[in-house]
């Protein structure tokens, strides 16, 4: 039954009308729209969900909103104040504590407590206190590092003044429904809408392109155009198609590439899969690796 709820949010009292035995997480991405917080296992096991409730971290996907009313709840949305970082978001981006970042906001949020009740953390205190927070790309050292950082600038009130970055509101994008000519590389992915609410998954012949899986489309001329939908806690194929796009376009920015001669501008990897830009312009040789074409 659906039933008048207020919560107090980051410092905002919002109502929402749901049913009170709703977890606090899905209420708090779905309803309204403080997405920080990560849905990871859905049991309480991996910490992606670490919100602040009176203080203290609590993981949302294991409390009712109906509980949670009435208490003052912080998300790592309301961490920033007055459009400055948090010392422990500042030190983890100093540190490079994150690989896909999927964690990152509950361990913020855990640490964050950590250091509210004991600014100078010992190593195992800091290991004990984030036992339940889980980093599945193995970040945990940087993580470690990150933590350390951020109270040793809380202690001696030097904390850099970074500023919170403008919110930017994506224009509506509108997948293709047919791709041209060209290769199509696509990794079936079973776990679609229709699976979650314990229906069969269609065949991917039968659903449309965004839905088949993690897909890389090489057109005729080159042009290269990546689908992954998201990463889903830093593994797997999803998180693996994405970063080899984030590698491309780190290497285009490092060395002023506008793109493959032969190919055009917009070309990421010509003629194989697994070569670098203007692969297809040294001297011929051997095809070797996998996507040899």
């Amino acid at each position: 039954m659906h039933t008048p709820i207020t919560l107090v949010v980051n410092d905002t009292v919002h109502s929402v009308t749901v049913d009170p035995a709703r977890t606090l997480l899905s209420v708090l991405r779905d309803e309204l729209g403080l997405t920080g917080a990560k849905y990871g296992c859905g049991d309480g096991k991996c910490g992606a969900c670490t919100v602040h409730v009176d203080g203290k971290p609590v993981q949302a996907c294991s409390i009712t909103v109906g509980a949670a009313a009435g208490n003052r709840i912080t998300t790592i949305e309301g961490l920033a104040q007055h459009g400055r970082l948090h010392a422990l978001q500042a030190a983890f981006l100093d540190v490079g504590a994150l690989q896909c970042g999927y964690c990152t906001p509950g361990m913020i949020m855990a640490a964050v407590a950590l250091l509210a009740e004991n600014p100078s953390p010992t190593d195992g205190a800091i290991i004990h206190a984030l036992q339940d927070n889980l980093c599945r790309c193995g970040a945990h050292p940087r993580i470690l590092a990150a933590v350390r950082t951020a109270a040793r600038w809380l202690v001696e009130g030097n904390i850099p003044d970074i500023a919170l970055a403008p919110e930017v509101v994506s224009a509506p994008w509108e997948a293709v429904e047919t791709f041209e000519e060209g290769l199509l590389v696509a990794y079936p992915d079973p776990d679609v809408t229709a699976a979650e609410f314990g229906d069969d998954a269609p065949a991917p012949d039968q659903r449309p392109l965004t839905q088949i899986g993690p897909l890389v489309h090489i057109a005729e001329d080159g042009a290269v155009r990546v689908y992954v939908g998201k990463a889903e806690v830093g593994q797997n194929m999803r998180a693996q198609v994405a970063q080899l796009v984030a590698e491309e376009l780190r290497d285009r920015a490092r060395t002023g590439h506008r793109g493959c001669r032969r190919h055009g501008p917009r070309a990421l990897r010509c003629r194989h899969l697994r070569q670098p830009l203007d692969a297809c312009h040294r001297p011929a040789g051997p095809a070797r690796g996998r996507g040899d074409a």
